[in-house]
């Protein structure tokens, strides 16, 4: 879940339209930390015997996540051709997984190729109407700067969840900043974006000097002012503590909520706790829709679908079958928090070691494939009395769509689940960042 956002933060192509060859670098910082950088080239080159540009682009970034390291690789080419993207490729590493695609383009479609770790997906896109489409919105600031006369819109080519996503960019105006010790005056660019709103900072001559993000990552011009080899920490930054929400008062025994009342009021069915639930058959006929394989989610897989059949140990109903593949995941899986690419269900299971959202994609996945409809869901969870970024399922039960997480080793679904999207894979993965957030307990239950 958090590496779809990181990658909407580190992918920051380089201006377009250049007529000879430019590089930029960046330095990549999290709380004045620097977890990596950034390499972009902008070069003329010929695409189909006519003239074009190629934008290159190479990040890498090495931080922690709940005290693992994680390593992400990030590589990505876009070709354009009179100022309008004909072809994409993305190649995303991390801890040996890859996650690449290619996207061509052809009047209003795009077609897109994506290949999971072996898993591959074809999916086609429609253009909407007079839209411009960019790898990043954050190239378009590049290329308008201080240009932008009134706001814009912009749909980024999202190229893990394979989603166009509208983004509106206007400039806020002139204001002081800091960069490390030094000082400046720049031109404030807001990018609104619902996976996460970006602020980018641009000097009187158009040249890009920040770019501020919603997870408290910063992209520094080489040269400006951090110094890019220079740390001051020896221990990795943490993206898992940079991002939680500390609840006030703090909460004792979050694994153990029932009920949980803070600025939002949240109380979630307890699937293990319902009396009754209608049959496996009955709820796919209610909800079709969500048992149908769809992106990394293979729940036509033959080999998925025989495992599911026997981790549900014949329950014909829903309550009990899902909680059966619940505690198969659970006991199957083990935590590896430095695989920092979203992976297919396939490759999950094969290799049975994940982070949260991987659990969550490969219950889905068996849940789909036993006929339970389900849904994939991101937010927070408190573990610790604070609160971190996580995933896990929905499963509709006859009545309504309850939570179940296959992470802790109980069936008990915490209250302290606080959602904020749900879906497929493009929609439960493309939330919105909660950046400065307060969270204050109003009240809250405890079970016995």
């Amino acid at each position: 879940m958090l590496g779809v956002a990181l990658v909407a933060v580190a992918l920051v192509p380089p201006s377009f339209g250049a007529p000879r060859m430019t590089t930029e670098n960046f330095g990549i910082f999290m709380q004045g930390q620097k977890v990596g950088t950034a390499k972009y080239t902008t070069q003329d080159t010929v695409f189909q015997n006519k003239p074009a540009q190629r934008h290159l682009g190479t990040t890498r970034i090495d931080m922690a996540l709940i005290g693992a390291a994680v390593t992400i690789n990030i590589d990505s080419e876009t070709i354009s051709v009179g100022g309008k993207a004909v072809k994409m490729t993305f190649k995303q590493t991390s801890a040996g997984r890859t996650q690449s695609a290619v996207a061509t383009f052809a009047g209003n479609k795009i077609s897109v190729e994506s290949d999971n770790n072996g898993s591959k997906t074809s999916k086609t896109l429609t253009i909407p109407t007079g839209a411009t489409i960019t790898d990043d919105p954050i190239r378009t600031v590049m290329e308008a700067g201080t240009m932008l006369s009134k706001p814009i819109t912009v749909y980024a080519l999202d190229m893990t969840t394979l989603t166009l996503v509208k983004n509106t960019i206007s400039l806020v105006g002139k204001k002081p900043i800091s960069i490390g010790p030094n000082k400046t005056e720049a031109f404030e660019i807001k990018i609104e974006d619902p996976r996460m709103d970006t602020t980018v900072f641009v000097s009187t001559k158009g040249d890009t000097l920040k770019i501020v993000s919603g997870m408290q990552i910063e992209m520094i011009a080489e040269g400006v002012g951090l110094d890019p080899e220079k740390s001051t920490k020896t221990t990795p930054a943490d993206l898992a503590e940079a991002t939680k929400v500390v609840p006030s008062p703090k909460l004792d025994s979050p694994d153990r909520l029932t009920r949980l009342q803070v600025n939002l009021s949240i109380q979630p069915a307890q699937l293990e706790e319902l009396p009754s639930s209608v049959t496996v058959a009955k709820a796919a006929a209610q909800q079709p829709e969500w048992i149908k394989p769809t992106h990394l989610l293979p729940s036509d897989d033959k080999q998925l679908k025989a495992v599911a059949a026997k981790a549900v140990k014949g329950a014909k109903d829903v309550k009990n079958a899902a909680l059966a593949i619940r505690r198969y995941v659970n006991v199957k899986m083990s935590p590896n928090a430095g695989i920092g690419v979203l992976r297919d269900a396939r490759e999950i299971y094969k290799n049975s070691e994940g982070v949260c959202r991987d659990y969550a994609i490969l219950t889905a996945t068996l849940c789909r494939a036993a006929g339970i409809p389900t849904k994939l869901a991101s937010g927070m969870v408190s573990w610790d009395g604070d609160f971190y970024y996580h995933a896990w399922v929905e499963v509709w039960t006859g009545t309504a769509w309850v939570g179940m997480d296959s992470v802790p080793a109980d069936d008990f679904f915490s209250a302290s689940h606080i959602k904020l999207a749900s879906g497929n894979v493009e929609e439960a993965f493309t939330f919105s960042v909660i950046a400065n957030a307060k969270l204050n307990v109003l009240a809250s239950k405890y079970r016995k």
